[in-house]
């Protein structure tokens, strides 16, 4: 989690580095990793909610 978050207070500086409005940084970045996340999330979510399991809607 550590280098993670290292890795994402670079980015964040990088594009603030861009331009002197880093909130738009912080909204640039957020748009470009939403994509990403919900990737790996859903790679997560699926063998949990799969046909069978505990947490399945039809369990």
């Amino acid at each position: 989690m550590g280098a993670a978050r290292d890795v994402l207070q670079a980015c964040i500086e990088n594009l603030t580095e861009l331009t002197s409005r880093p909130e738009l940084a912080n909204d640039r970045l957020a748009q470009s990793s939403l994509p990403e996340a919900q990737r790996a999330w859903r790679r997560v979510v699926a063998p949990i909610c799969s046909p069978g399991s505990l947490l399945s809607p039809r369990g």
